[in-house]
């Protein structure tokens, strides 16, 4: 098997050969552009418009067990950034003497990691024609926590592929775990195993950031080699860092979403669905969560635009849009936590479930830290891409001591939901990272954990976790699609509006002087919810009406649950 990794295959006619081979063709290209400083270009243009039509056809690095996998052959990867490297000097053209025959020609080390190939081979690097460029390097990992219809469902869609692996219920701890393998330093705790990948870029840096998604199709290294102009520097750090497999990219796309219900070469809101239809399907989602909670409207409206919100954009400190949500009086190890969770597994992209114990907060990594050893950054369980929804179970958290560890965990989870930024820990200092993650919290009495809105749920015995269970393979579909497209909605306030809002939030403090600019911020983002959650585009007497009977009536319940 190792052999069949590094020999040549039987060559094959046309597009398989060019899947097989793609290093043949690069090097046809620059042997016939020799001074051309922009033969790349023609390159990625010849690849680009061949695979236009054989998207499918390509290997995905994803899902192809790595027996399968050649050395050079053409491969798709569809990831997150992990961690962004150091960037390498490369040599896009030098001029080569063959020492045993003679003869003097050029080569290129882009799209491969060493341009020698024969021992007999030198390069005359102080030759006026070698001419070195930088490319870029990130480590890249499967998108974390992707739930499994968006990889079962990407068979049949011709814009997608498979970009994770399924989560597992752990057979001990009952909680969901991403089943996959580890290697290297992206590998940290039971929830972001990965499998990783170096990926080497040679345009468009500037682009792509830590915990993007993005696709990337290119030629495929095995056998990590030594680069030719490698510096003392960077050679060392190349030793810290351990061997993996990299891909030298062709062209890239990157990721708003990986619903493959909807195209992927386009970002969702080019998706048309009318505000009839935002309409209908939002009653369809409101009926289930409302019959799952027997009949309560409240909790519903709630739960339903806390499942849609999503930071659309930042101003100060503040990330506008997030909506985290508490939902308390939930009873411990309560089958209806299981369902919830499992709907919202079936119905969002992404998903990850946190039982928020005191062993799992002492003992786990929660954010990204630096290893200079090994010259990588250890990710850490809230290093997630954007629209990663994040429910925690705490009702699971019982009486005890936090350690040191246990203490920065809680602050960072508790940071991340309240501002929607992580600390990264690069050992001598701290950087903050943006994150969008809407957070749900299940507890028993009021969370420990900030939140934006709360509201007790209804006893125990009328708690109805079948009702999950209704919706038929299309509805889901229709919920699925919503539910991405619905975070891409265009919003604004009108001036008219604006007017209103001000003469309320007056005659709001008037009538109770605890009213904050923060409580304003909130029912702001809640109308918002309201509007779009309906296909609207700006807000509405009606929708801002709305807006404040509910929360006036959550604060109510809130009162009546207390005093009770």
């Amino acid at each position: 098997q190792l052999l069949k990794k590094f020999l040549p295959a039987r060559k094959m006619p046309g597009i398989s050969n060019l899947f097989d081979y793609p290093l043949e063709m690069v090097d046809k290209i620059f042997e016939s552009s020799v001074g051309d400083t922009m033969w790349h270009k023609k390159v990625e243009d010849y690849f680009s418009n061949k695979l236009t039509d054989s998207y499918n056809m390509i290997d995905d690095f994803s899902t192809v067990h790595a027996n399968s996998m050649r050395n050079h052959q053409l491969i798709k990867f569809k990831c997150m950034i992990q961690d962004m490297l150091d960037p390498e000097i490369f040599v896009d053209c030098c001029k080569i003497r063959n020492n045993r025959t003679g003869n003097l020609y050029c080569k290129t080390s882009r799209f491969r990691d060493t341009m020698l190939t024969d021992p007999s081979e030198e390069p005359l690097l102080d030759s006026s024609s070698c001419v070195t460029k930088d490319r870029h390097v990130y480590r890249c990992i499967p998108i974390p926590a992707c739930n499994y219809w968006t990889i079962e469902d990407q068979k049949l869609d011709v814009f997608s592929d498979e970009t994770g692996k399924r989560k597992c219920i752990g057979e001990e701890s009952g909680e969901k775990r991403l089943r996959t393998e580890t290697n290297g330093c992206s590998s940290s705790n039971p929830y972001l195993k990965s499998l990783s990948c170096i990926i080497k870029m040679y345009q468009d840096f500037d682009v792509l950031l830590l915990n993007d998604m993005a696709e990337f199709i290119g030629i495929l290294n095995l056998e990590p080699e030594e680069c030719e102009m490698e510096t003392d520097e960077l050679d060392a750090a190349e030793d810290k860092r351990e061997k993996q497999p990299s891909i030298h990219v062709l062209s890239w796309r990157k990721l708003s979403h990986c619903n493959p219900l909807l195209p992927i070469s386009s970002a969702p809101e080019s998706v048309t669905m009318g505000a009839g239809e935002f309409g209908r399907v939002r009653e369809l989602l409101l009926s289930v969560l409302t019959q799952s909670v027997s009949g309560n409207v409240l909790i519903a409206e709630f739960l339903l635009s806390h499942l849609i919100s999503s930071v659309y954009t930042r101003k100060d400190s503040l990330a506008l849009g997030k909506f985290s949500f508490n939902l308390f009086n939930v009873p411990a190890a309560s089958t209806w936590i299981t369902a919830l969770y499992n709907f919202i597994e079936k119905v969002s992209e992404r998903s990850l479930f946190l039982p928020l114990t005191l062993e799992r907060l002492n003992q786990t990594q929660f954010v990204p830290c630096k290893d200079y050893e090994k010259e990588c950054l250890v990710t850490g369980l809230l290093q997630l891409a954007s629209n990663t929804h994040l429910v925690v179970d705490e009702t699971q958290l019982s009486s005890g001591m936090l350690d040191a560890n246990g203490v920065k965990n809680l602050a960072a989870l508790s940071h991340m939901i309240s501002w929607q930024r992580v600390s990264y820990n690069f050992k001598y200092h701290q950087l903050e990272y943006d994150s969008n993650v809407p957070v749900l919290i299940l507890s028993e009495g009021k969370t420990v954990l900030p939140f934006d809105a709360g509201l007790p749920v209804p006893a125990a015995s009328q708690l109805d976790d079948t009702a999950f269970r209704g919706l038929s393979a299309d509805q889901l579909d229709l919920v699925r699609k919503y539910l991405t497209l619905v975070k891409s909605v265009d919003y604004c306030v009108g001036e008219n509006m604006k007017s209103v809002i001000e003469q309320d939030f007056v005659m709001m403090r008037q009538q109770d002087q605890s009213v904050s600019g923060n409580d304003l911020h909130k029912l702001l983002s809640f109308s918002r919810l309201l509007a779009v959650s309906c296909g609207h585009t700006s807000l509405t007497p009606e929708f801002w009406d709305r807006a404040k009977s509910l929360d006036l009536s959550r604060r109510e319940s809130i009162r009546t649950f207390t005093r009770d």
